[in-house]
């Protein structure tokens, strides 16, 4: 059990050291975390991913807004993991299936991130997208079955609650 919470706590104190203070990670983060570890993600490859971060935002001209979250981490750890695991093993037919399962794990790990963001909206906020979102379909409603136009309406929710938070998409595709 030692090596799980290691895991936890080696990443936590790495993201706080880089960040130059010690601000609390929050569930979202922590769940980020728990998604790597089930996905088999090395410690290597999350703190690699967590310099590379805050490396880039270093470089930027403007650095007014600071790194919050080890969301905006996310696609650089995965970065980070791809490449341990192409020099593990090369590029063969296990490297797609490694990039499949990791995928299907930030999938759900995304489904929960809108389900907690959610939660933590105020009813007046997502009322507001809602009818947004009602609003910017309407002109699709007659051209598109249900089942699409309930798929274009969450995805849209889902859209505006990332940009509200400033949370980036946990996918591979958005690399």
């Amino acid at each position: 059990m030692e090596n799980y919470f290691n895991y936890f706590t080696e990443i936590e104190d790495h993201f706080q050291r880089r960040r130059g203070t010690l601000l609390l990670l929050s569930p979202l983060d922590w769940a980020l975390m728990e998604t790597w570890k089930e996905a088999g993600i090395p410690l290597e490859a999350v703190l690699r991913g967590i310099d590379a971060t805050f490396d880039k935002w270093e470089r930027r001209p403007s650095r007014t807004r600071k790194v919050n979250a080890l969301a905006f981490c996310a696609q650089e750890v995965l970065a980070s993991a791809e490449e341990l695991r192409e020099a593990a093993i090369g590029a063969g037919s296990n490297h797609q299936i490694f990039i499949e399962d990791l995928e299907r794990r930030l999938t759900v790990a995304e489904e929960r991130l809108f389900a907690s963001l959610l939660a933590a909206t105020p009813d007046e906020a997502v009322l507001k997208v809602r009818t947004e979102a009602d609003r910017d379909l309407a002109p699709y409603r007659s051209k598109m079955s249900t089942p699409q136009i309930d798929r274009l309406y969450t995805q849209y929710v889902h859209k505006r609650l990332l940009e509200q938070y400033k949370v980036p998409r946990l996918s591979l595709f958005y690399m």
